[in-house]
């Protein structure tokens, strides 16, 4: 990528994170801060204007733990035809300089090699296609109305890499159906992974069927799909597209995205491999992180998080706060490249009182990425105490030992709650103890010492006056 990629890249992802989730309704809104990332810039029209393409946008998303690829597609199509979704992932082998179909065979729809499958006959669907020169087909989903007039299917197919077993078609089925009026619904992808309860329905899919600029230029396929869901992908990766619209059989039209330069339908087996351009730009998945614990311990706090999709990252700095806002590191750990990992940290310093962390992940050109703020109550240690206690006459002596440094109000008060003594102290954090004197002796009995510093919770000493 070049240096104004990286750049438009960065703001791009900036702008993402910072919106809400786009709603699955088939409507490609502007408020959803969608990214447009290719167009249908061709007056080629061989299907015809019931068949059309507009635009293809993308972004992603996190919620609940897992990292979302949202997609739309806005046009229309009619019949049987379909839109083909064709995706390529950075970190994972799929059909690049062989066809998609390679050695292996399918029934299903545009990527069928049954003989006879009318306009491609003995050759297959999409089975003889090779892709465009640089793009290597990892995923495709073809969408079609069945020749319903209410309904949208959805066919999805894995991909192998070259020379692996089986080589061609990898994993495939029919992922289901939503309705032509922009309910969504929830698909089960055919791919063996275990995503489980994190991801039920694996794929969220709507389509409206009224695209029709310039009156309506917004509709047509949207989707969401949690990248845990897609096996060989990881938050980290790069992803790219290319789309198409093909007849039934997988005829391939000469209307797609980024658009073709050549006038004619490359047809059944289409050999596409001619072409460079034949994709958008590469589009990163997104890193995110998991989990994040915190735990008092005897004398320390032991920190764990978890991060998904550690491509990019090269640090994380282990942070801490007295008051949530203002934060200093403490620690600096080394980041692994993995699809997931446990990283763990000791804070053996912990403040008396509420202690904050946090951990902030830093990639290759500086971006920064915060994790959630845990917020830890750390118990007084025994060396924070008054010494000697019994007190007599009108001086206390406090040991410090445990409390953090900052401006502290000190108040005597009486167990029914009278403000006896009040004072103000700046304790640098290094005086081992602290003496001072109240106005005079108080009565004999027992006295509530009382430490606050900023808003963090009050520290209680129990004071016995001889």
């Amino acid at each position: 990528m070049t240096k104004k990629q990286i750049i438009l890249l960065v703001l791009s992802i900036a702008m993402l994170r910072a919106q809400s989730q786009p709603v699955i309704d088939g409507v490609i809104n502007a408020s959803e801060n969608y990214i447009q990332i290719g167009t249908y810039s061709s007056t080629n029209n061989s299907f015809g204007n019931d068949n059309d393409l507009g635009a293809l946008y993308y972004r992603y998303g996190i919620s609940g733990g897992l990292s979302y690829i949202y997609v739309g597609i806005t046009g229309r199509i009619d019949g049987s035809n379909n839109i083909v979704l064709f995706m390529d992932f950075s970190n994972y082998a799929g059909r690049s300089t062989g066809t998609l179909g390679g050695g292996t065979t399918s029934n299903m729809g545009v990527f069928s090699t049954s003989t006879g499958a009318g306009d491609c006959g003995g050759n297959g669907g999409l089975n003889g296609v090779r892709m465009s020169n640089g793009f290597d087909a990892d995923y495709a989903f073809a969408f079609n109305e069945g020749g319903s007039a209410t309904n949208l299917y959805c066919d999805a197919m894995r991909f192998s890499a070259l020379g692996s077993t089986p080589d061609g078609y990898f994993e495939q089925g029919y992922a289901g159906t939503v309705n032509q009026t922009g309910t969504s619904g929830n698909l089960t992808l055919p791919f063996s992974i275990g995503c489980g309860a994190n991801c039920p329905g694996s794929m969220t899919l709507a389509y409206r069927g009224d695209y029709n600029p310039p009156t309506v230029s917004n509709s047509g396929i949207e989707m969401r799909i949690p990248v845990q869901a897609l096996p060989g992908v990881a938050p980290g990766d790069y992803v790219r597209f290319f789309v198409v619209i093909t007849n039934q059989f997988g005829f391939m039209s000469n209307e797609s995205i980024p658009s073709m330069s050549s006038a004619g339908n490359p047809g059944c087996d289409a050999d596409l491999s001619g072409q460079t351009d034949l994709f958008t730009g590469l589009w990163l998945l997104p890193f995110n992180f998991l989990d994040f614990e915190a735990t008092p311990g005897k004398n320390s706090v032991q920190l764990q998080w978890k991060v998904s999709g550690n491509r990019e990252q090269q640090q994380y700095l282990v942070e801490k706060s007295a008051n949530g806002i203002s934060f200093e590191t403490i620690s600096t750990i080394t980041a692994t490249m993995a699809d997931e990992q446990f990283y763990h940290a000791v804070d053996t310093e912990p403040w008396a009182g509420w202690n904050f962390y946090r951990i902030t992940a830093i990639d290759g050109v500086q971006r920064k990425r915060s994790s959630i703020i845990k917020r830890i109550y750390y118990g007084m240690p025994v060396t924070t105490a008054i010494a000697p206690n019994p007190v007599k006459g009108n001086v206390v002596q406090l040991l410090t030992g445990g409390l953090a440094k900052g401006v502290y109000t000190i108040r005597l008060v009486s167990l029914d709650g009278k403000l006896l003594f009040s004072r103000r102290w700046v304790f640098e954090g290094t005086q081992p103890t602290y003496r001072f004197e109240t106005n005079a002796p108080l009565p004999a009995g027992m006295y509530w010492l009382v430490l606050q510093t900023g808003n963090q919770p009050p520290v209680r000493l129990k004071m016995i006056q001889q």
